[in-house]
């Protein structure tokens, strides 16, 4: 399922929300192999990073916790 420009455009002319994960995961889910480096420029902390990553298996994995986390 893609995103259409109009969407995209529309939200990006607001603040994200948890509302907008499919469209942030769509647009970056590419990114998972640097989650953690994705973690840092979204501002999370260093202290939720390692508890992300103690708690999940995969990088893919990771970074929709990076998202969910950021989003929220």
């Amino acid at each position: 399922m893609s995103t259409k420009p109009e969407e995209l455009k529309k939200a990006f002319d607001r603040e994200l929300d948890i509302s907008d994960f499919r469209l942030v995961w769509e647009k970056a889910g590419v990114l998972s192999g640097r989650w953690n480096s994705v973690a840092i420029m979204l501002g999370i902390s260093y202290r939720k990073l390692y508890e992300i990553e103690a708690e999940t298996k995969t990088a893919r994995g990771c970074l929709q916790k990076v998202f969910d986390c950021w989003l929220n």
